[in-house]
């Protein structure tokens, strides 16, 4: 939508999120994902095994070493992996494997670092086995998302709205946390004035989850949700009726990116 144009007319964007708790300010992360492929030869377990070159040996080894590289990450870094082809059978040695990452960190400097850390995982487990590696990023062909750029004045003219309507967010003093996710509303943030507030539906566990989805279709859930609603349609008013609002929100825009 971005690179088709649909913001090019718009002032502002806002955009709602149930969560674990009340927050204007959402710590959202820049994100992007890579397939890893390990490649070589395969052969008999028992009877040759001497002739292949293990390709599950080196995912194996590259998954503990991004797992050990954790130690060593940002707080704010987040780095996960799944294992999507890990062999034929069990008395071969393996010739192909195939895994997915994500990596995210909260700005697009510190991304590129951590995915280059990945990266040297995946070529010291292929050097270590004697496998060959490919590597291919979700950003070389597609938009990967940004981190969420908050925009200061619409996100404490909606936290107003909340308290007006009995909700208290819990970093109206303007303090950076709670949600390590991303979203494309990050990319957003970075062309117009953009909020991504979080609102509470109390439950027993995280996002996504079966507990969740039973806590969203309550009476409670969907009560909150229109609470939330109201506020973002509010803020949405004081956009349109308020100049000083406007300014201070592009202001504010500007100043985030450096104009």
């Amino acid at each position: 939508m971005i690179n088709e144009g649909a913001f090019d007319d718009v002032g502002a964007a806002m955009m709602i999120h149930p969560g674990t708790d009340n927050i204007i300010y959402p710590y959202v992360l820049a994100v992007d994902a890579c397939f890893v492929e390990f490649h070589d030869r395969n052969a008999h377990a028992a009877g040759s095994p001497w002739k292949g070159r293990n390709a599950l040996d080196a995912l194996v080894l590259a998954y503990q070493a991004v797992a050990l590289m954790r130690q060593q990450s940002q707080p704010t870094v987040r780095i996960h992996g799944k294992i999507h082809h890990g062999g034929e059978r069990p008395n071969i040695i393996h010739d192909y494997t195939r895994a997915e990452y994500s990596v995210r960190a909260p700005d697009a400097p510190l991304l590129n670092e951590m995915k280059q850390r990945v990266v040297d995982c995946f070529a010291g487990a292929a050097q270590a086995t004697g496998c060959e590696y490919s590597v291919s990023w979700k950003s070389a062909e597609l938009d990967c998302y940004s981190n969420m750029a908050n925009n200061g004045p619409l996100a404490e003219a909606y936290g107003g709205h909340w308290l007006d309507l009995g909700v208290r967010a819990t970093d109206l003093a303007g303090d950076m946390k709670g949600s390590f996710g991303s979203t494309d509303m990050g990319n957003v943030s970075h062309v117009v004035p953009a909020i991504h507030p979080m609102y509470l539906i109390p439950h027993e566990s995280g996002n996504h989850t079966a507990q969740f989805t039973a806590a969203a279709a309550t009476e409670e859930g969907h009560m909150l949700t229109l609470k939330a609603s109201q506020a973002m349609a509010l803020t949405a008013l004081d956009w349109l009726t308020d100049p000083d609002l406007r300014d201070r929100a592009l202001a504010d825009f500007d100043r985030y990116h450096g104009n």
